[in-house]
């Protein structure tokens, strides 16, 4: 089990394929919850490694700008040093993403490995000697489900 159904959440179900766990996915949102995330995210070059491994950078290539050099500097103080993906031999240090679009092309991966459920709220956890005892509400009802695995 899997509590969160976001970018995370669904790598780890990607990234679990074919190891014989066959990952639920917890999401608190609504099934559309992540459609109006207007945030950018940075995204280091291991991260885009990550993604091309779980297969999904193909599709989300075409929608991340990368980034090529990096300034680090301090206002107001001395000196300051900049990063370039040339001198590294990495194609870009990193990309910058939309959440929305990460959220969508991980999560409509993720559907051919694991079981999802949006609008429910994990509300507590217990480890169990043999497995874990999670708490949860769906549509305002309480429920408890045993898992031998929980992902939080």
């Amino acid at each position: 089990m899997i509590a969160g159904g976001g970018p995370v959440g669904a790598a780890l179900a990607l990234a679990l394929r074919g190891s014989g766990i066959e990952p639920v996915l917890l999401e608190a949102r609504p099934a559309a919850g992540a459609a109006d995330d207007a945030r950018f995210l940075a995204i280091s070059f291991g991260s885009r490694l990550l993604l091309e491994r779980l297969g999904v950078w193909p599709q989300l290539e075409s929608c991340a700008t990368p980034i090529l050099s990096i300034e680090v500097s301090q206002r107001g103080g001395f000196g300051a040093t900049e990063l370039d993906a040339k001198e590294v031999d990495v194609p870009a240090l990193g990309h910058v993403v939309r959440y929305r679009d990460l959220a969508r092309i991980l999560t409509d991966a993720a559907r051919d490995c694991a079981c999802s459920a949006n609008g429910v709220s994990v509300t507590d956890v217990k480890s169990l000697r043999e497995f874990a005892a999670v708490s949860f509400e769906r549509e305002g009802e309480p429920r408890l489900i045993s898992t031998p695995l929980i992902a939080l």
